[in-house]
């Protein structure tokens, strides 16, 4: 639902900037048949009600719409109030500052939660400003400038002005804003590579987030930017990425950089509204442009199946109703997903109650085998969280009896020899029939 508003928001948002019908449906057009968006309207995340919302609110100047868009995905929280400021100063008028008045009122509940609340946890959880591994880089160049400008190695070394200058936290944290920001521009995230996170991008190093051939009308429509056109699109494309330019992973970060999507699109579609003008160039773009969309389409219907197929965690669903089935044979089961907690794959895929689960919350976090292994329980049903288990270790501990172990194929030590207190009772495979999944019957005595 929120991929189809998106469609038709930035054709509404295209034909404000520009006042033209043509580009106002090849914005529609390029955006709905983009890799891009594809990807997130086809799932259920914040980044689908962000977009929408974001298009409708300045396509309407509607504040309301736009404060809510702050509060759907982090990424907007900086980007709405910018772009606003920026419209105040280029277009002023009382509708936009009553609109930006408005939004601030509605967004400042995103930003009290940020500095106070949970989303302000998750924000110093991926932020490059707090990052540990800054302090010890800053450590190692400062030692590295000493040494390479004759100093001899020694306890307790004081770096110089100039060492302390060239070397800080400060000229760490602007490269790395930077290089993130450039990422973001990349052609080879764009239209060849795209995010290579499986869940982000439909291609590991096939597709891009947008269509190779959109590489020429991306940079026609760049032309008349450039030239002085548009400029609240050009505005548009400069800030997006700033969000994503202050998280550690913000480089090529689909998600977070998915403010950017409308403006690149309605940037396309001016770029191809020029080469409408000349037949011959038009043929060959759209014929061009049917290939590759051809060639994405089976592409994420065959070969994205088995490379997105651990991302998604292919087989959740059979596991939790496998358990469902045998629960009430085992005194414990452990569902064990390597890097990855099956906690709410179980309570998704189970039906649990959700009263009675926000009652539970915080779970207790439990140690059912004694050693380092920990994870939530529910009844008799452990949940592990992430971490590299040794479950043959485990049995040869004499710890686990009457339990059900199912784990990833990726523990270590699932391709050796079992002991005969293991015994295993099923497999699921991924797509490409590598083992997803093991079922192991524990009863050590």
């Amino acid at each position: 639902m929120f991929g189809l508003i998106t469609v038709l928001g930035v054709g509404i948002l295209a034909y404000k900037l520009t006042k033209s019908y043509q580009i106002f449906v090849l914005s529609s057009l390029v955006l709905g048949l983009s890799p891009w968006h594809i990807q997130y309207s086809r799932q259920a995340v914040e980044t689908s009600s962000m977009l929408a919302l974001l298009v409708l609110g300045f396509a309407k100047n509607s504040g309301l719409v736009s404060g809510l868009a702050s509060l759907a995905y982090s990424p907007a929280k900086l980007f709405v109030p910018l772009f606003f400021l920026v419209q105040l100063i280029k277009n002023y008028s009382r509708k936009i500052l009553i609109g930006f008045l408005i939004m601030s009122t509605i967004a400042s509940v995103a930003y009290l939660d940020g500095l106070f609340g949970k989303s302000g946890m998750r924000f110093s959880e991926i932020a490059i400003f707090t990052d540990p591994t800054v302090k010890d880089w800053v450590k190692e160049k400062r030692l590295e400038f000493a040494l390479g400008a004759g100093e001899s190695k020694q306890v307790g070394m004081t770096p110089n002005i100039l060492n302390k200058l060239e070397f800080n936290k400060f000229n760490k944290w602007g490269t790395w804003i930077i290089q993130n920001y450039l990422s973001a521009f990349s052609p080879e995230f764009l239209f060849t590579k795209g995010d290579q996170e499986p869940r982000h991008s439909p291609a590991k190093d096939m597709i891009g987030q947008f269509h190779l051939v959109e590489v020429v009308s991306f940079v026609l429509g760049l032309s008349v930017i450039l030239a002085g056109r548009y400029t609240l699109l050009g505005w548009w494309l400069a800030l997006s990425p700033l969000s994503a330019s202050l998280t550690r992973d913000g480089a090529a970060h689909a998600a977070r950089l998915s403010v950017m999507l409308p403006a690149i699109a309605i940037i396309i579609a001016t770029g191809w509204a020029r080469l409408t003008k000349n037949k011959k160039l038009n043929f060959l773009y759209v014929f061009f442009y049917m290939f590759c969309f051809l060639f994405y389409v089976l592409y994420f219907f065959t070969v994205y199946r088995l490379e997105s197929a651990v991302a998604f965690q292919y087989g959740t669903k059979e596991v939790v109703n496998f358990v469902r089935s045998k629960k009430d044979q085992y005194e414990r089961i452990f569902l064990d997903g390597h890097n990855n907690s099956m906690l709410m794959a179980y309570l998704y895929y189970s039906g649990f109650d959700p009263d009675k689960f926000q009652k539970m919350v915080p779970l207790k976090v439990v140690n059912p085998t004694g050693d380092e292994i920990h994870g939530e329980q529910l009844d008799n049903i452990y949940t592990l969280r992430p971490m590299e288990k040794r479950w043959l270790d485990e049995l040869n501990s004499g710890k686990l009896k009457k339990t059900l172990i199912i784990t990833t194929a990726d523990e270590p030590g699932m391709d050796k020899p079992l002991p005969n207190s293991l015994k295993l009772l099923k497999r699921i495979n991924f797509p490409s029939s590598e083992p997803a999944y093991l079922f192991f019957e524990a009863n050590d005595n």
